[in-house]
């Protein structure tokens, strides 16, 4: 697509400050930096501009970060949850991108748009995802987005202080909470003991084992079979 010079209306991480004429990709230029009044073309009319109105935009750019200030305190560190649908694993049916937060974040009282959040794609997964938000260059607020099925399914994650995915941690858990719900006294009793009888663990692990399963030892068995046999023979 090539390359626009345009000038800085505001500092720009990882591109320049006000003032600076840099070179950017078109797309970028047309789609954000010029629509949304962060640049402008470098051309020799806007330049002579720029030298006359510099004042003013540095006085103008002062207030978008006051603003951005004040933004900034109102969200920094807060936990918006997001209710969604997913799968039975737990997978989002679509997916929550920056618009959906952006609006979230709006309806609980701050003006975020959706270009101000940064996050590499949309998220596809229920858990929880720190995402920053640059609100101006200088002024970048961090937030907590808690992706979850239900009310008390976020609780429950913000309580775990899970980071990230939590989509097939979370199913595997209640898989076997399920599990254990249904398990009968007999199969809770077999589970303990296949566990304890383990090749890991001690002989006398492995004797409690299974006396609890309520099964006789081999030894116990070849005894009792013996004592029988004797007991033919009188």
């Amino acid at each position: 697509m090539g390359t626009m010079q345009v000038i800085l209306y505001e500092n720009i991480a990882k591109l320049g400050k006000l003032g600076s004429i840099v070179s950017v990709k078109t797309g970028y230029a047309r789609n954000f930096l010029l629509p949304f009044g962060k640049a402008i073309r470098n051309t020799k009319d806007n330049r002579a501009f720029f030298e006359e109105q510099k004042e003013t935009i540095i006085a103008k750019n002062l207030e978008k970060k006051q603003d951005a200030q004040s933004i900034f305190d109102f969200i920094n560190g807060q936990n918006y949850v997001m209710i969604v649908q997913t799968s039975e694993t737990g997978q989002l049916y679509g997916s929550v991108n920056a618009r959906d937060i952006s609006q979230e974040i709006k309806s609980k009282g701050a003006n975020v748009e959706a270009q101000k959040i940064n996050i590499v794609k949309p998220f596809k997964s229920i858990g929880i995802y720190t995402i920053d938000i640059v609100l101006h260059a200088d002024v970048i607020a961090q937030v907590k987005i808690n992706i979850a099925r239900s009310h008390q399914e976020a609780e429950i994650q913000k309580e775990a202080g899970m980071e990230g995915p939590a989509a097939l941690f979370y199913q595997m858990k209640q898989d076997e909470e399920d599990r254990n719900k249904h398990m009968t006294q007999a199969e809770k009793a077999e589970r303990k003991f296949n566990q304890v009888t383990d090749v890991s663990q001690t002989e006398e692990e492995v004797q409690d084992a299974e006396e609890a399963h309520e099964e006789p030892a081999p030894q116990d068995v070849e005894s009792a079979a013996i004592a029988e046999d004797e007991n033919n023979t009188q």
